[in-house]
């Protein structure tokens, strides 16, 4: 939703609460977290049941590092409406961020059951298979993620994982052609996967330079867990605003309807 839009609602009607929802999320997107919070509990201060709502509420929650919030309250939406396809995606995306493989691979096959394009599902679905340790199938999702760049990405990785190491490289340095203008995210994360600390931390900080609102969330990225025991990682976690301490600072409670 552009942000002009969301203002021109919210001029008719201050307290609406999907548009409020919806600004929460374009604080994130601009790397506003507190801002963010704020915005949500204002959108659910009044009770509603609205699964968009909620779903950008659990977007909220993972950015300012109240896991185990989104997960509780993506059951909660997932329950309510069975076939938001977005609602299963966003809950497999938290589960493998709470290390919990297993669960995020069978929500995504959910998803894709419901629609096996959407949200490039089938990347997603790869990743979690490849943390799982399970790249052969990894790769077979990757494969038939539609997105060039998503299953460029995804190969790297699943045939760094498999031993095919020139291949790995190659399909990398493809990436890295194609992409690192507009991507530096994505590149972060390959590297820092397949253990190029250097080329992942290079990245990392041109995505807070470039395009920091894809960071929230990121201290627990299961992909940067091999940048970890970096002396690099905890301070660029703190320049990013996404330290234990800073996040918990942030006011966030947040009750669902009928808890």
């Amino acid at each position: 939703v552009q942000p002009a839009t969301l203002e021109q609602v919210l001029a008719i009607e201050p307290d609406n609460q999907v548009a409020l929802s919806f600004k929460a999320v374009s604080a994130i997107n601009d790397f506003q977290v507190a801002v963010a919070a704020r915005l949500i509990q204002r959108a659910v201060s009044r009770p509603s049941t609205h699964p968009v709502v909620w779903l950008n509420a659990a977007v909220v929650a993972v950015s300012i590092g109240r896991l185990d919030a989104a997960i509780e309250i993506s059951e909660y939406v997932v329950v309510r409406d069975p076939l938001f396809v977005w609602a299963h995606l966003n809950f497999a995306d938290y589960l493998t961020h709470a290390g919990r493989m297993e669960e995020a691979i069978r929500r995504y096959e959910l998803a894709i059951g419901l629609n096996e394009t959407a949200g490039v599902v089938q990347w997603k679905y790869g990743l979690a298979l490849l943390m799982a340790g399970r790249p052969e199938e990894a790769l077979a999702a990757f494969e038939r993620e539609p997105g060039p760049l998503y299953a460029l990405h995804g190969r790297a990785l699943a045939l760094h994982d498999l031993g095919r190491l020139d291949e790995s490289a190659a399909a990398l340095e493809r990436l890295t052609e194609d992409d690192a203008a507009d991507w530096p995210f994505g590149l972060a994360r390959a590297h820092a996967w397949l253990g190029n600390a250097d080329q992942a931390f290079h990245y990392l900080e041109r995505t807070l330079a470039e395009a920091p609102g894809y960071l929230g969330g990121i201290a627990t990225h299961p992909l940067f867990a091999p940048v970890h025991d970096d002396p690099r990682w905890l301070p660029f976690v703190e320049k990013a605003g996404q330290s234990a301490e800073q996040l918990a600072a942030i006011e966030f409670d947040l009750e669902l309807p009928g808890t």
